[in-house]
């Protein structure tokens, strides 16, 4: 299988990869929003498109939009698929599939369900020896 025509990408790099996505989740998850800092460069731009809602961002200021974002929703829980990883250049760029369930409690009390089916589609960029989404 190819990578675009470039070199093929290594277990290690594959592993990273992964373990990006998978704090992204603990982040969302445990409301751990500091951790986004481990995933996104502070110029990186984030831009979220789910249920007909649309939001954009840096990652400098990613923790303060997702705690927002997020703050009624009392759980939830992020599971992310393997990422296809491509190399392309000095970057690389990762699809993964997720499925995320949120609990939201509404202003009333009642409780609303969220099952969000996607994926994630990413750039990333090795700094200081570790694989972020760059700035942009």
């Amino acid at each position: 299988m190819s990578n675009t025509g470039d070199a093929a990408v290594d277990t290690d790099t594959l592993v990273a990869i992964g373990h990006s996505y998978a704090v992204y989740a603990r982040a969302c998850d445990e409301k751990r929003y500091d951790l986004l800092a481990r995933v996104f460069s502070p110029g990186a731009l984030l831009d979220y498109r789910v249920a007909g809602h649309e939001f954009t961002c840096r990652g400098s200021t990613a923790a303060a939009n997702f705690a927002a974002f997020l703050e009624r929703c009392y759980w939830t829980h992020h599971l992310i698929a393997a990422p296809m990883v491509e190399r392309c250049g000095e970057r690389l760029r990762a699809t993964a599939r997720v499925t995320a369930t949120h609990l939201q409690r509404r202003v009333d009390g009642s409780i609303n369900r969220w099952l969000v089916r996607g994926s994630y589609h990413d750039t990333f960029e090795l700094h200081e020896g570790r694989w972020l989404e760059p700035a942009s």
